[in-house]
Formats: structure tokens, sequence, C-alpha cells
């Protein structure tokens, strides 16, 4: 008898399943990574309330595009995504690799620590699952230009620039 009782739920495809597992890594390491941007910013305060700033401030754009993902944002939103995760990678692999006038201690570059690397591996899984929730067209150029960036830091960490 065809309308009596509750309508099956229809089956989840794979492809959907995929997505929403994505979707879900995406949302949880950016907002895990905003979490310890805090944390981060609050280590930097006795050294500068600019710098610690700058973390507070991270973290704030990061939320908020774990809230986008969350809704379901447009495309753009990834690729920007993308693009701000690899330049907070980018920061810290230079900042680990040449002095930069940023602190008190700048003669000589950072040195690495435990919540750093947390920091950048989440941020490495959230490059990673924002280009796999983009489209084709998209996630090919996405991709490209993580590429090209990692290639032009390996560049100019092989040619001294980064020394």
């Amino acid at each position: 008898m065809a309308g009596i009782g509750p309508a099956a739920a229809a089956p989840t495809a794979p492809a959907d399943r995929a997505e929403r597992n994505w979707r879900r890594a995406a949302t949880w390491s950016v907002n895990t990574t905003a979490a310890l941007h805090v944390v981060v910013g609050l280590d930097h305060l006795h050294h500068s309330t600019l710098l610690a700033a700058f973390f507070f401030g991270v973290a704030l754009v990061q939320a908020g595009l774990g809230e986008g993902l969350r809704r379901r944002g447009p495309q753009g939103t990834l690729a920007a995504g993308v693009g701000g995760t690899v330049a907070l990678v980018v920061l810290y692999v230079v900042s680990r690799l040449a002095t930069l006038p940023l602190h008190e201690f700048n003669d000589r570059p950072e040195a690495t620590d435990l919540l750093g690397m947390s920091v950048v591996t989440l941020e490495l899984i959230t490059v990673a699952a924002l280009a796999a929730l983009a489209a084709e067209r998209w996630r090919a150029r996405i991709l490209d230009g993580v590429l090209l960036v990692g290639l032009g830091v390996w560049a100019a960490w092989a040619t001294g620039i980064l020394s």
C-alpha cells in the first residue's frame, strides 16, 4: 500500500557522501586552526600587540570561512580559503627559514614548535579538503596554484634568497 508509513530514505550516493566527508574535514580543520590561532595570538601578545592582532584577525577570518563552509558558500569561497591558507603556510615556512624583522628576535629565524607544526598540519588538511570540494575546473586551477607557490618557495630557498 503506497503512501502509508514513513517514506524510505533515499540511499546516499557515494559522491554525496564523499562531498559531505570532505566538507566536514574542511570545516573541522579550519575551525580548529582558528582556535589555535587565538592561542598563538595570546602567545605573541608579549612580543607585540600588532603580531597578536594579526593572529586574532586570522582566527576571525578562519572562523568566518568555517561558517561559510557550514552554509555551503559559493565556489569562490573555496578558492579564497585555499589562497589564504597557503599564504599562512608560506608565511610560517619563510619565518622558519629566514630572519624577518617582525619581533625582538629578528637576528635569527624563528624556531619550530609543536603548536606551529600542529597549525601547519591542520592548514594542509584544510587545503586538501577545500580543493576536494571545489568543482573540477576550479580544482585543477587551485592545485596548480598551490604547486606553483610551493615551487616558488623551494626555488627561493634553493637559491639562498631565504637564508
